[in-house]
C-alpha cells in the first residue's frame, strides 16, 4: 500500500485519500466483509491504483460499471481527475484554434433537439460558394487557426430538389463529393487542416474524405431503444480514419442508457482504436425546435457523465466539455481568459490539431499522404500545435529573450507552445519530484524522462532554471570550447538515411551539388593550414564511400599527422569503423587498434541520430543497430559530453517527401538540452550547444539552461549547410569568447578531452 500512496503522491498529492480507499476496499477483501457500497469502492480504487502504477487499464463490465456510478459524484470526478492524471501530459487541457465553416445547413433528419437544420428557402442558395469557404478560411489561418471545421446536415440531396439542383450546378452528384472539393481547396491554399461531420457514410465517402482531411465526426447521441433510427451511425472503422464522437445528455435517456452507449463506443474503439475523441455535450432546448419546452439536463448529469466516460475509458482517451454548451448557457470564453481558469487548476491551455497527438505520431496508420505533409507542418513533437516558426539552421529573426512570454498568434500561443495569461503558477510537484531526483544523481525511469519532455510553462521554467543551477554546481562559471577544424573528406555514400542531405550516391550525384572526395594531399593541406590558424583538433567523417577500405582510413589518419604530428584527431563514425573493420577482414576492436596506433584520439559520437531501432527503421533502415552503434561506440575512448541538438532538414529527403517536420521547435530544442544535463548527471558533466543548429544567440541561450560546453570553430562545415542551415561554416574563437563574456561567464579553451589549455 506504501507504494501506492507514492505513486499517487508524486503524481498528484492530492488523491492521497484514494489510496485510502485503496487500502480499505483490499483490507474489506482480505476479511471477506463486503457490501454493495464498499465493493463499488474497492472496485473504482483498484482502478486508481493501477493507473497511479501505470499498470494496463482494466477491462469494466456493465454490472460494475453500474455500481461504481451510483456513488457519491464527488467520489467519481476525483476518481476521474486522477485517472486522467496518469497520462504524462495531465497537466495539458487542449483546444483546437478553429474555422467554423457550415457548408449547408440543409439536413435530410428531422431530429428534435437540433438548432443547426434549416430546411432550404426558394431563391437562396443551400451551399457556401468556394469563394465564401476560402475567404473563412483564409481569415482564420491569418489569425493563427489551424482546423477547419466542416459542418454539414446529412446528404440533404436525398430529401430537397433544390440541394440536388444546386449540387448539379456546383459538377457534383453528392454534398460529400462537394465538401471533399472544399476541403482540399483549403488545405492547398491556406494549410488548414479539415475535420469534417458529414453525417452518416458508406464506406465509400469516408474513404474519399480521407483523402483531403484528417479527421472526421459522427455523434452516437444515443443507444437506447426510444430514440434509435433504423440504420444507426455507421462508422466504416476499417478505413483508419480518426474519429471523433460522443452522447448528448439529457434527450430522454437513463443513466443505464448512458453507460451501454459508452460501452459500446469502448467496444468499436476496442476493436479499431479509431476513436479519438468523445464529446459529452448537454443538451439545450432551443427555440423553434421540436424539443424547445423540454426539460434541461443540470450539471451534475453532465459531470456524472463526464467522470463515467473516463472511468470506461481510462487516462488515454481525449473527453471534451464544450464550456459554451454547459447548462448555464455561457457564451465561448475570451481565450486568455479560458487559460487563467485553466491554470489556476494547476493545467495549461494548449491548442492541438483536429486530429489528435497520437494519430499525428502513429501517422503512417491514420493519416493520407495527400494531408500528411500539412499535418506534419503544423504539428511539434509531441503532436500538439506548432506555434514555433523557428527551426534548427533557419536565418529567422529571433528574440531568444521572449522564450517565455512572446505569443505568435492571435489566439495568444507562445513560443513554448501554450496559451499566455497572466495568471502565475508554480511548477508541479511531480515535475519537482523528478528533477530533485536528477539533481541528486539519481537515475530516472523512462516514465519520467518523458514527463519531463511534455513540460511547458512552469514545469518548462522549473526544469530549465534546475538544470542550470546544475550546471553552476559542476562547471562553475567556466564555458568551454575547442579550437578545431571539420574536414568532410568525401559526400559520396552508399546508404540510404532519409534526413541526411549531404550524402551523393549514383541516384544523385546533381542534387545538392557535385560529389566529392579529397586527396590525401588536400587533407594534409588543411590540417596545415588549421593549426596555423590555432587549431588543437581535427574532426574528421565522410560518407560511407564504396570504394573505402580500412586502408583507406589508415591512410587518411597518416596524412594527417605525417603534416601535424601533435594535433588531435577526432574522427569516424561507428558506421565507419564499422566499414574499415570489414573491409580489412578483422574484429571491430582488431581495426581500433590499428586506427589507434594511427594517431586516431577520440571518436565522435555521430551516426547515432536516435538510439532506437523502431524509429532507425524509418530514418536508416541500413545503418548499424542501436546495440552495434553502441558496442563500437564504448569500445573506444567516450568523450565525457553529449552533442544534443536537433537536424535542421530543410532539404532533407525526408522532409521533401513531406513525411517529417521542418525540425524541432526552440522549447524542443531547450528542453533537450536541460533535460539531458538532468538525466545524465552525473555520470556526464559537460553538455554542449552547437551554434551551427542553434545559431549564435540560441547557443547562448543554451548555456542559461544547462549547457558548459559551446564545441568547436569548425572553420568548415558541410553537412548541416548541405542541409539548408544558415547560419555559417565558423565561428571564430575571439566570437566565441565574445558571446561568454557577454553572459557573464568565463571562456577556457579546452582540448578535445576536456583538459584547460594553458597559453604561455
Amino acid at each position: 500500500m506504501l507504494d501506492v500512496c507514492q505513486a499517487l503522491r508524486h503524481r498528484n498529492p492530492g488523491y492521497l485519500h484514494l489510496a485510502s480507499i485503496a487500502a480499505t476496499s483490499i483490507s474489506t477483501r482480505r476479511s471477506r466483509i463486503r457490501c454493495e457500497a464498499s465493493s463499488a469502492k474497492e472496485s473504482l480504487a483498484l482502478i486508481v491504483q493501477r493507473c497511479a502504477k501505470g499498470e494496463s487499464y482494466p477491462q469494466i463490465d456493465e454490472r460494475i460499471l453500474l455500481d461504481v456510478g451510483g456513488l457519491d459524484l464527488r467520489l467519481l470526478m476525483t476518481s476521474a481527475a486522477a485517472i486522467r492524471d496518469s497520462r504524462p501530459d495531465s497537466s495539458i487541457i487542449t483546444f483546437s484554434p478553429k474555422a467554423f465553416i457550415p457548408l449547408t445547413r440543409a439536413c435530410r433528419d428531422s431530429c428534435g433537439y437540433c438548432a443547426f437544420a434549416r430546411a432550404p428557402k426558394p431563391g437562396k442558395p443551400v451551399y457556401m460558394s468556394l469563394d465564401e469557404v476560402l475567404s473563412v478560411a483564409s481569415r482564420a489561418a491569418e489569425l493563427g487557426c489551424t482546423e477547419a471545421l466542416f459542418t454539414l446536415g446529412d446528404k440533404p440531396e436525398l430529401l430537397y430538389p433544390q440541394a440536388k439542383e444546386e449540387l448539379a450546378s456546383l459538377g457534383h452528384s453528392t454534398t460529400i463529393e462537394y465538401v471533399a472539393e472544399a476541403a482540399k481547396l483549403v488545405l492547398e491554399k491556406t494549410g488548414l487542416l479539415a475535420h469534417v461531420n458529414a453525417g452518416v457514410m458508406c464506406k465509400k465517402d469516408v474513404s474519399l474524405l480521407r483523402s483531403v482531411s484528417v479527421s472526421q465526426g459522427l455523434m452516437l447521441e444515443s443507444t437506447a431503444s426510444s430514440l434509435a433510427e433504423p440504420g444507426g451511425p455507421h462508422f466504416n472503422c476499417e478505413l483508419k480514419v480518426p474519429f471523433t464522437s460522443g452522447l448528448l445528455v439529457g434527450i430522454g435517456e437513463t443513466r443505464s442508457d448512458r453507460i451501454k452507449s459508452l460501452l459500446l463506443l469502448r467496444g468499436v474503439h476496442e476493436k479499431y482504436g479509431h476513436i479519438q475523441e468523445l464529446i459529452i455535450q448537454n443538451f439545450r432546448a432551443k427555440k423553434g425546435t421540436p424539443m424547445e419546452n423540454a426539460a434541461e439536463p443540470n450539471i451534475d448529469e453532465l459531470l456524472w457523465t463526464v467522470a463515467m466516460a473516463r472511468i470506461l475509458f481510462g487516462p488515454d482517451m481525449s473527453i471534451q466539455a464544450p464550456p459554451n454548451l454547459t447548462p448555464r448557457q455561457l457564451p465561448w470564453p475570451h481565450i486568455r481568459s479560458l487559460a487563467s481558469a485553466t491554470m489556476q487548476c494547476d493545467k495549461l491551455l494548449v491548442p492541438r490539431l483536429p486530429v489528435y497527438p497520437s494519430y499525428i505520431r502513429n501517422f503512417s496508420s491514420w493519416l493520407d499522404p495527400n494531408v500528411l505533409r500539412y499535418a506534419l507542418a503544423s504539428s511539434n513533437s509531441l503532436g500538439y500545435g506548432r506555434a514555433d516558426p523557428w527551426s534548427p539552421g533557419c536565418n529567422a529573426t529571433t528574440d531568444w529573450s521572449q522564450m517565455n512570454n512572446a505569443t505568435t498568434s492571435s489566439v495568444y500561443v507562445g513560443i513554448q507552445g501554450n496559451v499566455s495569461c497572466n495568471a502565475s503558477a508554480r511548477a508541479s510537484s511531480r515535475v519537482e519530484y523528478i528533477v530533485d531526483k536528477g539533481v541528486a544523481g539519481e537515475d530516472l525511469t523512462r516514465d519520467e524522462i518523458t514527463m519531463l519532455f511534455y513540460s511547458m510553462g512552469p514545469d518548462f521554467d522549473y526544469i530549465c532554471s534546475s538544470a542550470n543551477r546544475l550546471r553552476e554546481s559542476v562547471n562553475g562559471n567556466k564555458v568551454t570550447y575547442v579550437v578545431n577544424r571539420n574536414i568532410n573528406y568525401t559526400n559520396v555514400c552508399s546508404y540510404k538515411c532519409q534526413f541526411c542531405a549531404f550524402s551523393k550516391g549514383k541516384q544523385n550525384e546533381n542534387l545538392r551539388g557535385k560529389p566529392y572526395s579529397l586527396s590525401l594531399e588536400e587533407i594534409s593541406r588543411r590540417t596545415i593550414e588549421a593549426r596555423e590558424r590555432g587549431a588543437t583538433e581535427v574532426c574528421m567523417q565522410g560518407g560511407i564511400h564504396p570504394d573505402y577500405t580500412g586502408e583507406t582510413y589508415l591512410e587518411i589518419l597518416k596524412a594527417v599527422k605525417s603534416a601535424v604530428p601533435g594535433i588531435h584527431v577526432h574522427a569516424f563514425s561507428p558506421l565507419e569503423v564499422y566499414q574499415g573493420a570489414s573491409t580489412s577482414n578483422m574484429s571491430v576492436e582488431e581495426f581500433l587498434v590499428q586506427l589507434k596506433a594511427a594517431g586516431l584520439g577520440s571518436l565522435p559520437g555521430t551516426a547515432a541520430e536516435i538510439l532506437d531501432d523502431e524509429v532507425r527503421n524509418v530514418l536508416c533502415p541500413d545503418k548499424l543497430k542501436t546495440n552495434q552503434w553502441l558496442e563500437y561506440w564504448i569500445e573506444d575512448y567516450i568523450n565525457h559530453y553529449v552533442r544534443t541538438y536537433g537536424l535542421s532538414v530543410s532539404l532533407a529527403p525526408i522532409f521533401v517527401k513531406g513525411r517529417a517536420r521542418k525540425g524541432p521547435t526552440r522549447r524542443e530544442c531547450v528542453l533537450m538540452h536541460a533535460v539531458s544535463r538532468l538525466v545524465l548527471h552525473p555520470h556526464i558533466t559537460n553538455i554542449q550547444a552547437s551554434w551551427v543548429k542553434m545559431g549564435a544567440d540560441g547557443a547562448q541561450f543554451l548555456l542559461a539552461v544547462g549547457c558548459n560546453d559551446m564545441g568547436g570553430c569548425l572553420m568548415n562545415e558541410s553537412i548541416s549547410k548541405a542541409a539548408g542551415a544558415l547560419h555559417g561554416e565558423e565561428l571564430t574563437a575571439s566570437a566565441i569568447k565574445e558571446l561568454i563574456h557577454s553572459m557573464g561567464r568565463v571562456p577556457v579553451q579546452r582540448s578535445t578531452l576536456y583538459k584547460e589549455m594553458v597559453h604561455h
